[in-house]
């Protein structure tokens, strides 16, 4: 009995490790196209100019309060 619990784990861990591989080089594969960096500075951008916004709005709602 535990040969089969022994042949199933190390089956499934197969098909876990399979699968993973094939996600890995989806991944990889994303991160290589032109398109995913220029993708990723525009978020950083977007991220930056929300910032400031946010920061500029606050600093006209400080100068009304007085």
């Amino acid at each position: 009995m535990q040969a089969n619990g022994t042949f199933s784990l190390v089956d499934a861990v197969s098909e876990y490790a399979r699968k993973w591989k094939t996600i890995s080089a989806e991944i990889r594969e994303y991160l290589l196209q032109n398109t995913t960096e220029h993708n990723i500075h525009e978020i950083i951008q977007v991220s930056y100019d929300c910032v400031v916004s946010i920061a500029i709005v606050r600093r006209f709602d400080s100068l009304k309060v007085r």
